[in-house]
């Protein structure tokens, strides 16, 4: 059974259930560039401007001390832990914070806002200043106008509390979006911008007030600046917003936002501009409740294959995330992926650093988990048993083992030559182990992996996972409290006494899997779930009772059968695991 859902470690669920912004603070001022001769008088004011602003912004970034290393410790592998363990803590903050921003638009709800009804004692003295700002901006002189949206900016940029609720009460917003359309005063439209997006970092609410002043086509608009500044600002802005929820991303994808992005791609832009446009596009292909229109998003595609070849981790793994996004869906779509000639490259990314391992996975994952038997095969055939063989051996993260697990769990509900091929590559004892000794997270992957091998492998595939300790884990399961995966182990253990009884038919002998179960105490355990309060828990205890052991007293061994040559199951040592 090919399941999508049980791929939901590192973002919080999978990344498009959460909330994926970023605000642009006092440390990201500016990046000094050189104007090219094509440039405009406009734009050549603004680099001037940009370079000025560089040369008196504090950026505390390095200012900051590095701890020293403890002696004895990885500093490499601690740096993974450390990472992961952030990424984790980041997400479930940003899940919390969804309920909030899935909530249906409302203008008047703005209103109801209770985020400043505790203000701090800072911003109850901006809310004094505001209205002087906000005077300024509306009916102050060119000079004063701009000021203004500076100081509005650096408000909006401190790295904690920014006052976005007081700067919205104060009406600032739809004059900072009419700024957006200052064509003859590129610095002006260039501070508006920033402003506005982080605006468009905070809540559902505070980014609907940007919607509802009309921001969304000024900032596609701002895709065709002359000046690349600008530009990179509003495909910030844009990926903001897409990322507060699926109707704000469908908003834009109705506004003809692909070409414009496509452009910049192709148009040699900045380092930061490239990554700032990837993670933008993978906000817009994000959310399943509705999947994004897919005529709408399929122009990108091609674009997407060449992000994936771009020399940048972030670009790269942004692109990946974009591709699992658009493989989460129907088969359809999983086979527009495949037809652009990206499952090779996915799988050579596998193996690299930590940022593209997990989106890489993911995308990986998702092709064998909602595709046909054909696409899953385009995955072998791009080698991925021989990566995830590598990564398993040799990561020891959690987050990575168990996408890994799971993505294997996909490829054994396929067709039996594909469960061969995982055999063939040596994975079994690697499932059997993680199903028994790893972590929870990874055990229940591994699991599923053994349940769909058992459902759907041949009576030698199903023996040779015995001989690799399967009933081990199984067992414990048993002993566990979790109803789902006692379903599951119970399905595993019907499945595989199912087999040995064809086997046994075959060769006229004894079923020596039930044996075995019996030598290891699972049989008294499957009787104790005979009174387990879940019903297919029950039903399934029940049935391998009258099934397999009705023919035998089970409180008396002597009575067991045993065969000439008994199966024997060997201890369960962590394999050794030898990089291919």
């Amino acid at each position: 059974m090919k399941r999508r859902e049980a791929a939901v470690t590192l973002r919080a669920k999978t990344k498009e259930d959460i909330v994926e912004k970023r605000r642009r603070g006092f440390a990201e001022e500016f990046e000094e560039a050189t104007p090219t001769p094509e440039e405009s008088d406009g734009n050549q004011v603004l680099q001037e401007y940009i370079t000025a602003s560089a040369a008196s912004t504090i950026v505390y970034r390095e200012h900051q001390k590095i701890p020293y290393a403890k002696a004895g410790v990885d500093p490499e592998k601690e740096a993974l832990k450390r990472r992961e363990a952030a990424l984790t803590l980041r997400y479930k903050t940003r899940d919390d914070l969804l309920r909030e921003k899935r909530k249906d638009f409302d203008s008047d709800d703005l209103e109801d806002d209770d985020d400043t009804d505790d203000l701090s004692p800072e911003n109850s003295a901006i809310m004094e200043y505001l209205p002087h700002l906000a005077s300024a901006l509306q009916h102050g002189t060119s000079k004063e106008r701009l000021q203004a949206t500076v100081q509005i900016r650096k408000l909006l940029s401190k790295d904690t509390n920014p006052p976005i609720n007081e700067v919205i009460k104060t009406n600032c917003v739809p004059t900072l979006v009419q700024f957006l359309g200052a064509k003859n005063d590129r610095v002006l439209q260039f501070e508006a911008a920033w402003a506005l997006t982080n605006i468009a970092s905070g809540t559902s609410k505070q980014t609907m007030s940007l919607i509802q002043a009309g921001g969304i086509p000024y900032f596609i608009k701002l895709l065709e600046s002359p000046s690349e500044d600008i530009r990179e600002q509003a495909v910030w802005a844009l990926g903001n917003i897409a990322g507060d929820s699926t109707k704000c991303r469908d908003l834009i994808l109705h506004s003809s936002v692909m070409q414009p992005l496509i452009d910049i791609v192709h148009n040699n832009p900045k380092q930061k501009t490239l990554t700032n446009t990837a993670w933008c596009i993978s906000n817009l292909l994000r959310g399943k409740n509705p999947l994004p229109n897919f005529n709408l998003v399929a122009p990108i595609l091609p674009t997407l294959q060449v992000l994936l070849s771009y020399p940048d981790e972030d670009v790269v793994a942004d692109t990946c995330w974009s591709l699992s996004f658009l493989a989460d869906g129907p088969e359809s779509r999983i086979d527009a992926v495949i037809q652009l000639g990206v499952v090779p490259r996915i799988v050579s990314l596998l193996e690299l650093s930590y940022l593209i391992q997990i989106p890489a996975l993911r995308a990986a994952g998702n092709i064998v988990a909602g595709g046909t038997n054909l696409q899953t095969q385009a995955m072998l055939d791009a080698g991925i048993l021989v990566s995830l063989y590598n990564i398993m051996s040799t990561v020891e993260l959690r987050s990575v083992q168990k996408e890994c697990y799971w993505v294997i769990s996909n490829i054994v509900a396929g067709t039996q030559s594909q469960i061969q091929e995982v055999i063939n590559c040596n994975l079994l004892p690697m499932i059997v182990y993680a199903a028994w000794k790893m972590e929870v997270e990874v055990r229940r992957e591994a699991l599923w992996a053994i349940a769909n091998i058992a459902a759907g492998g041949s009576c030698e595939q199903i023996h040779q996972m015995v001989r690799d300790d399967c009933f081990n884990p199984l067992v414990e399961v048993l002993k566990s409290g979790d109803g789902k995966l006692i379903e599951v182990a119970l399905g595993s253990l019907t499945n595989i006494l199912a087999s040995g009884e064809r086997i046994a038919a075959m060769h006229r002998t004894t079923n020596d899997y039930r044996i075995v179960l019996y030598d290891i105490g699972a049989v008294s355990l499957i009787e104790e779930l005979q009174h387990h309060p879940s019903q297919e828990v029950y039903e399934r205890s029940q049935a391998i009772i009258a099934d397999f052991y009705g023919d035998i007293l089970i409180s008396s061994p002597e009575q067991m059968a045993v065969s000439p040559e008994p199966f024997v199951v060997q201890s369960c040592a962590q394999p050794v695991f030898n990089i291919v």
